[in-house]
C-alpha cells in the first residue's frame, strides 16, 4: 500500500546554479531514534536530522539546505508548487560542527498497518555563492516506519509530556515524566548545546548559561520538544 503523507512546510525557495565551494555533509536521524519506528496514523511527528559539516568549507546562513524525502523509493512532492524538496535557510554549520533541521510528517487515512521505508537527504545550494557536495553517499539517512491505527491514550500521553517546572528554571528543572534516555538541550536555531542525563525526572541545569532553549527527548516512542527559559 502506498503511503499517504501530509507535510507542513515553513520555508522559501532557492535556485541551484554553478558550483565553486566544495562541502561535505553527513546526515543522521535523531528522531525517530529507533528502527523500525512506530507512528500513529493522523498524528504529527517531528522528524529531526543532525547535519554535520565534515568538510573544509563552512555552511553559511546564506546557503540553503534542500531536504529530499523518499517513501519506498518514491520521491515526495510538496505543496504549494509540487516541488520535490523542502528548503531550509538561515543555518550556520562551521567546519566540524553540526546543526539540526526538522520537518513535520503525518501519515493520513489509509496508511494504517503499513510498513514504509523513509529516507531523508540534505544537499547544500547557493545561487550567489555557489556550493556543492560531490560526495553524497553519506548525505542520506533512512528508517523503517510502521504506521498503526490511533489508539486511546496517545493524546493523553502527549499532553502529559509537555509539563516542566519551574519555567523559567534556575539550576534544575523537573519533568512530568522520566525520559527514555538522554535529554538534548538545543539553542533556538537548532544547534545542540548540551546532552543531559536525567536523574529520574530532574535535570541539572547549573552549568547551562541563561537563555531560551528547546528540551528534546522521547517517551514511549513519542518525540517531545519543550521550550525552556534558564535564569541561573
Amino acid at each position: 500500500m502506498k503511503a499517504i503523507v501530509c507535510t507542513f512546510i515553513f520555508s522559501g525557495l532557492s535556485f541551484l546554479s554553478g558550483a565553486q565551494r566544495s562541502a561535505d555533509l553527513s546526515v543522521e536521524l535523531v528522531y525517530p531514534s529507533t528502527d523500525p519506528a512506530t507512528f500513529t496514523m493522523n498524528t504529527p511527528y517531528n522528524i529531526i536530522l543532525k547535519v554535520k559539516n565534515q568538510g573544509s568549507e563552512a555552511i553559511n546562513a546564506g546557503d540553503s539546505l534542500l531536504l529530499y524525502i523518499t517513501q519506498n523509493a518514491d520521491t515526495l512532492e510538496f505543496l504549494p508548487g509540487g516541488e520535490n524538496h523542502i528548503v531550509k535557510t538561515g543555518i550556520d554549520i562551521p567546519v566540524g560542527d553540526s546543526a539540526q533541521i526538522s520537518h513535520f510528517m503525518v501519515y493520513g487515512d489509509g496508511t494504517e498497518n503499513s510498513m514504509v521505508e523513509a529516507c531523508f537527504s540534505v544537499i547544500p545550494v547557493n545561487a550567489a555563492d555557489p556550493v556543492t557536495d560531490p560526495e553524497i553517499s553519506d548525505n542520506r539517512s533512512c528508517v523503517w516506519i510502521e504506521v498503526v491505527e490511533n489508539t486511546a491514550g496517545i493524546n493523553q500521553l502527549q499532553t502529559e509530556l509537555i509539563a516542566v517546572s519551574p519555567n523559567p528554571a534556575k539550576n534544575s528543572v523537573t519533568l512530568s515524566v522520566v525520559p527514555d534516555g538522554e535529554v538534548r538541550l538545543l539553542s533556538p536555531d537548532g544547534k545542540e548545546v548540551k546532552s543531559l542525563v536525567p536523574l529520574g525526572q530532574t535535570l541539572d541545569l547549573s552549568a547551562v548559561r541563561n537563555g531560551m532553549y528547546l528540551l528534546n527527548f522521547t517517551k514511549d516512542a513519542q518525540f517531545i520538544s519543550i521550550r525552556l527559559v534558564v535564569e541561573n
